[in-house]
């Protein structure tokens, strides 16, 4: 249970993370005509990419996770219900 929370506060904080590391990096981007934000932009697009890629390796760990608790609960029941 404590793995299951701890997944899904995982998996919140990449998909927030990355929101807001996109919607920072496209003001700046298009507020600004400097260097310095252009560069801002870029790193905060490729900061934003590898929360992607966090966000994907964690939803996959995440389903995973689920589907072996699911797996496990029907052939639990299946059993009881065959000793009655």
């Amino acid at each position: 249970l404590l793995k299951l929370f701890l997944e899904e506060f995982d998996f919140l904080r990449c998909v927030t993370a990355a929101i807001i590391y996109f919607a920072i990096s496209i003001a700046a981007v298009s507020k600004y005509n400097d260097g310095a934000s252009k560069a801002a932009g870029v790193f905060g697009f490729i900061a934003t990419i590898v929360y992607a890629i966090d966000f994907y390796i964690t939803f996959n760990d995440l389903v995973t996770f689920l589907k072996q608790g699911s797996s496990d609960s029907p052939e639990g029941r299946k059993s009881e219900g065959s000793d009655l």
